[in-house]
């Protein structure tokens, strides 16, 4: 799995507040403590405790079956992965 980093998320003042904010936590789990540790400490926090749900709705017979083969590449280290059919 490819994980990367969006470049500027955040704005300059904005990281300094989360570097603030995190600084107390890095500090009790014995990380240093200039921006660049706590910075790294703040993404190594998002990445172990972020989770995500996407959900699509694939209408039609065409799109499902172009959808299908790709889902598990994308989402390959999803827990679960459930595609719900319904006849209208």
């Amino acid at each position: 799995m490819v994980v990367k980093q969006v470049p500027n998320l955040f704005a300059k003042d904005e990281v300094m507040t989360i570097i603030e904010a995190v600084t107390p936590k890095a500090k009790r789990a014995g990380r240093g403590i200039s921006p660049p540790e706590v910075y790294a400490y703040f993404v190594e926090q998002c990445r172990a405790n972020l989770h995500m749900v996407l959900a699509m709705s694939p209408v039609g017979d065409a799109f499902r079956s172009v959808l299908r083969p790709f889902a598990t590449a994308l989402l390959a280290p999803c827990r679960s992965l459930a595609f719900v059919t319904t006849d209208a």
